[in-house]
């Protein structure tokens, strides 16, 4: 009796504990969907004239963005000479529906591995993580990786005081990538883009 109270509770927890990851799981799965349909508003934009130029930022109404000054790949420990890719570039875009919700998202110009995570390091002491896609459904989802929304507010305060960003993710194929960002003009950049975006 006591055997078969015990498994029927076991039971029970286990169902409730995986409905819980299956809900957290599609809770994620819609975020990512979410916000990679913003990809195609970046494409557009490589297209676009940005509004202002301050120095190694773009800000254009929405959103302000910079390309990597410096990008190197490794594997297995070595240091690679050539890679095929495009070149990495990081977004701030601020949200459409809240005025005080920003988006952090950072493009690798490579597919990233799956659900794999991507360290932002600021200075080299402050660490941020952003997120590739769980199941990317084409070739441009697999390219970007965004922060968590709680985390974005602190982000954005560590890119205003800070003077670099490396941003160090991993491939498809196994390589690690490190890309580097000057963040001069970024605190500019993201004022015009704010003042703007209304």
């Amino acid at each position: 009796m006591e055997k078969n109270y015990l498994i029927g509770n076991k039971k029970a927890v286990m169902r409730t504990i995986m409905g819980k990851k299956i809900r957290m799981l599609k809770s994620v799965i819609l975020f990512f969907h979410t916000i990679a349909l913003l990809t195609v508003s970046y494409a557009q934009a490589e297209e676009s004239k940005p509004e202002e130029i301050l120095n190694d930022w773009s800000a254009f109404n929405c959103y302000t963005v910079s390309a990597a000054i410096e990008m190197l790949a490794f594997k297995n420990g070595e240091k690679l000479s050539k890679v095929s890719r495009d070149k990495g570039r990081f977004y701030i875009q601020m949200s459409e529906t809240n005025p005080d919700n920003f988006e952090v998202t950072y493009f690798a110009g490579f597919p990233l591995k799956t659900a794999s995570q991507v360290i932002v390091k600021i200075d080299n002491n402050k660490k941020f993580l952003l997120y590739s896609h769980p199941e990317p459904q084409n070739s441009g989802e697999k390219s970007y990786a965004w922060s968590h929304p709680k985390d974005d507010e602190d982000l954005i305060k560590a890119l205003k005081k800070g003077s670099e960003a490396i941003i160090e993710s991993n491939s498809h194929t196994g390589k690690v990538i490190k890309d580097t960002f000057a963040l001069s003009g970024f605190t500019a950049a993201f004022n015009f883009m704010k003042n703007r975006c209304k």
